[in-house]
């Protein structure tokens, strides 16, 4: 769900007291997007992420945001904010939500109700015939229960997609094929060029791994170093590198060493994989801050 994928993906939110009212929400949830963005060097500061990184805008928070106002999602604050302050204070390839993330935000529309959202509806998915942040309408429907097909409904929260039947996560040592298919802190290790792997828990840094794994380190800050076989730290920008995988996740290789992606106004290659810095698009050559997406809201 949208809500979960938001508050999963941040951390280090605010830790003030009190309910967090929806209209401080995307704020915050920005606030702790970039506390995890450093910490997992995917932005160097929370000031050069604060202007490269654009989330408040997006149209998944404000279409969330509209909807509490609608009242077809009741919204905890309490939740939303013990919610931010919990998450994210790791940088693990694979981290479920935690349970206050789950009370923040819950759907109050019965199946078969339209909806524009996955969190307005009760069984958890809004089936919609477009895509991505498209706005579009939708009929309620509930996620697929353990042991029931996944195909384009997903599973119920505690289970994952495995080989097209929902399963309950897997435990360390179990076969898998999906990469969040373990129990957390698990992720399912596999090869590069493999379908199946292994259930494991991330190892700390300095620890053996396989260049030849999909996920060969447990960390969004670590890659794997051919050359020891062990688990290290991205390379900060200025150190030696061979590939863009050796760098900070703000970086890339370039002429052997790793570089700052452009920022806002700098010039940027439209024919790079890695182009600019945090949300901004190359625009004409120029790293440039994206339009502000409005909220998909119900056909009048």
């Amino acid at each position: 769900m949208m809500a979960a994928t938001i508050v999963a993906s941040c951390g280090g939110g605010d830790e003030r007291g009190g309910p967090l009212a929806i209209d401080d929400f995307p704020a915050a949830y920005e606030a702790a997007t970039c506390a995890v963005r450093v910490l997992c060097g995917a932005s160097p500061d929370v000031q050069t992420c604060g202007e490269t990184v654009s989330v408040s805008d997006s149209s998944g928070v404000a279409t969330l945001v509209e909807a509490v106002k609608r009242g077809t999602i009741q919204y905890d604050g309490e939740a939303a904010r013990s919610c931010l302050a919990s998450v994210g204070r790791n940088c693990l390839v694979h981290a479920s939500p935690s349970a206050a993330c789950l009370q923040a935000f819950k759907g109050q529309l019965p199946t078969g109700t339209a909806c524009v959202t996955s969190e307005e509806c009760a069984g958890g998915l809004c089936d919609k015939p477009c895509v991505g942040d498209t706005c579009c309408m939708g009929t309620c429907r509930p996620r697929s229960a353990v042991g029931e097909a996944c195909a384009g409904a997903g599973c119920i929260q505690g289970a994952s997609c495995n080989q097209g039947i929902c399963a309950e996560y897997l435990p360390v040592g179990a076969p898998c094929t999906a990469w969040n298919g373990c129990a957390e802190p698990g992720f399912c290790e596999i090869a590069v060029g493999a379908s199946a792997g292994t259930c494991k828990v991330p190892d700390p840094a300095g620890s053996p791994c396989d260049p030849a794994r999909l996920y060969p380190c447990g960390r969004m800050d670590e890659r794997c170093d051919p050359t020891v076989n062990r688990c290290v730290k991205v390379a900060p920008v200025g150190d030696a590198c061979s590939s863009d995988r050796d760098c900070v996740l703000f970086g890339r290789c370039a002429d052997g060493h790793c570089v700052a992606l452009p920022t806002a106004g700098a010039a940027c290659a439209t024919n790079s994989v890695l182009q600019c810095q945090g949300t901004l698009t190359c625009s004409s050559g120029t790293c440039a801050a994206r339009a502000a997406q409005s909220a998909c809201v119900p056909a009048e």
